[in-house]
């Protein structure tokens, strides 16, 4: 196999060549010809190089499903949490199990779990991480430009070192070809506390920072109740610094995190009774929504605060598009305006501008008196249009009646008015399908993933739960 890249190769010649290369193998299709779902060979390589050739060609993704990928292992359960993407356009799985299913063994009573595929559902690469005795749950996961990819999770027991507390968050680095770069663990010392991460987010440079509550001192002197946090890693997994955010007689709650790579800051979202305008409880509703800024140093500075009489607004995860306007999602019982009875819960959106003025909130789900929508993913493409995933009891179309199953999967597509473009939900009666996690490629591709109990979009169930992953263009 020619080497492009050949060092023996005269400089002159080289240039000259490696043009021609390209031109000619261009025009071939590797995919079909060669080996490009092994990272070990040439051809995958090659392939890489190709699809960076062309020119991205953006489409509206009009929700048609291309196909549906099941991972799962007989009397097992396989619990996908999300999705995202590398450079290359290719969707990273990640979760946790209970069961060998990477390996020829379980490392734990729970391991982790991470898999590449291709665009066309092919694997690419697959690992299983775990350690004796501990029980990893993994959460969110973040990628950078040159397609590492961060996971967060929490650890019952020592995994990448000894205990700090009695749960401790930890986040692993992969490289592109799913080598781990390094592997952190960190907690509240001096007693049985936990750490409950919530969310991760990287800036350009991939220094990651992850959000979440403890009852712990962790970044703070404070080991009661539960406080908010904020922990930064440097691009080589040194810890930076852990801020705590606590106020006395209140519960907080992170949400999500997002870089705003407009301000040079990160945005951290979450709930709790209080009055996050002034620190001080009670807030003016059950549970009322923040956003903070924070600086590269760790300095918090106010926002957004978000709040009903009697209501609760729960934010969760967070998206800041390429026009800079943030995006909120949240599991809300608040009209804001609309005068809804504030029995139902359903799936909410805030969009604010840069400042932090909101543009607009949307709401689905809040027509069924006893119904719960949770939006457990957002992204957007790079035209502005919003795309969330979660699962609902609550049947989306009509908007007044129960879902097929205990709990259905949705997806559904907004453009940048918040006006919805479509909807795709999933459901199997007595059976419980969840979405957990969404991507969207620069080229309108989504992609979707999540739990279910039950065969999904025709493809029998292998184990207890398996973990699906979704095509829509």
């Amino acid at each position: 196999m020619l080497r492009v890249t050949d060092k023996k190769m005269k400089p002159r010649l080289r240039h000259t060549i490696f043009p021609i290369l390209l031109i000619f193998l261009s025009a071939c299709d590797p995919a079909n010809h060669m080996n490009p779902a092994n990272p070990s060979t040439n051809e995958y390589w090659l392939a890489q190089i190709l699809s960076r050739i062309h020119p991205p060609i953006f489409r509206e993704n009009t929700g048609s499903l291309e196909w549906t990928l099941l991972v799962g292992k007989s009397s097992s359960l396989v619990n996908a949490k999300g999705v995202v993407l590398d450079p290359f356009l290719n969707p990273v799985l990640f979760g946790d199990t209970n069961t060998a299913l990477f390996n020829g063994t379980l490392f734990g009573t729970q391991d982790m779990f991470i898999a590449k595929y291709d665009p066309q559902k092919n694997q690419i690469w697959a690992k299983q991480l775990g350690a004796p005795g501990a029980s990893l749950t993994a959460v969110k996961a973040a990628s950078d430009s040159i397609g590492n990819t961060y996971v967060l999770g929490f650890t019952s027991a020592a995994f990448t070192g000894p205990m700090s507390s009695g749960q401790d968050m930890f986040v692993v680095k992969f490289a592109l070809d799913g080598t781990v770069v390094w592997a952190k663990q960190a907690g509240p010392t001096g007693g049985s506390y936990f750490v409950n991460p919530i969310a991760i987010c990287l800036d350009e440079v991939g220094n990651s920072y992850s959000v979440g509550d403890s009852n712990g001192p962790f970044g703070g002197p404070v080991a009661t109740g539960g406080n908010g946090f904020v922990l930064r890693f440097d691009v080589d997994g040194n810890q930076s610094w852990v801020k705590q955010y606590s106020i006395s007689g209140a519960n907080i709650t992170s949400g999500g995190c997002v870089w705003d790579k407009f301000s040079g800051t990160v945005l951290v979202s979450g709930w709790g009774g209080a009055d996050f305008r002034n620190d001080t409880a009670p807030g003016v509703g059950g549970n009322d929504t923040f956003v903070m800024r924070y600086d590269p140093d760790g300095t918090r500075h106010f926002l957004i605060y978000e709040a009903e009489t009697a209501r609760e607004i729960l934010s969760g995860p967070m998206l800041l598009d390429s026009f800079g306007d943030i995006y909120v999602t949240a599991t809300s019982n608040a009209s804001f305006g609309s005068g809804s009875s504030g029995t139902a819960y359903p799936s909410t959106i805030l969009k604010y501008n840069s400042g932090g003025t909101r543009l607009w909130v949307r709401q689905d789900g809040d027509g069924y008196p006893t119904g719960q929508t949770s939006s457990l993913g957002i992204v957007s493409d790079i035209v502005g249009n919003v795309f969330i995933a979660g699962y609902t009891n609550t049947n989306l179309t009509t908007n007044n009646s129960a879902s097929v199953g205990t709990t259905d999967v949705f997806f559904i597509k907004y453009n940048r008015q918040g006006e919805r473009q479509w909807l795709r939900q999933i459901g199997a009666s007595g059976k419980a399908i969840q979405g957990t996690g969404i991507a969207i490629d620069r080229e309108g591709t989504m992609y979707g993933t999540g739990t279910t109990n039950a065969d999904f979009n025709g493809i029998p169930l292998t184990g207890t739960q398996d973990s699906f992953l979704v095509q829509y263009r």
